[in-house]
């Protein structure tokens, strides 16, 4: 659990950089902990509740909300981008004649 909340903290930390491998990697390393921890689970029948183990819990899933909006936010920038491109592309590929043409005859730009 605590590998899992240190994974969280860097992630969110991760989110307002630009290297998206490094996030990739601490989203597959939380992943590979969240599969470690199900697994625990239904070998032990069910995890006993100290405490403790409530209260990381409860931050865990403070983290969990604030690097969800953090993801979604990066998300909505990154599809943003990619509807300004093609936007961009429709614009030149349809703005710009490739040739002129003129009564049926075609006009080689080239020599």
């Amino acid at each position: 659990m605590k590998k899992y909340d240190q994974l969280t903290r860097q992630l969110i930390k991760a989110a307002d950089s630009p290297e998206a491998e490094y996030i990739h990697t601490l989203l597959d390393d939380r992943q590979t902990c969240m599969a470690a921890i199900d697994q625990l689970d239904q070998t032990a029948g069910q995890i006993l509740m100290s405490p403790a183990l409530k209260e990381q819990l409860a931050l865990i899933s403070l983290l969990e909300s604030e690097l969800k909006q953090k993801l979604q936010s990066e998300q909505q920038k990154i599809l943003s981008n990619i509807h300004a491109l093609k936007k961009e592309k429709n614009r030149k590929q349809y703005g710009e004649a490739a040739y002129t043409a003129t009564s049926g005859l075609f006009l080689d730009k080239r020599k």
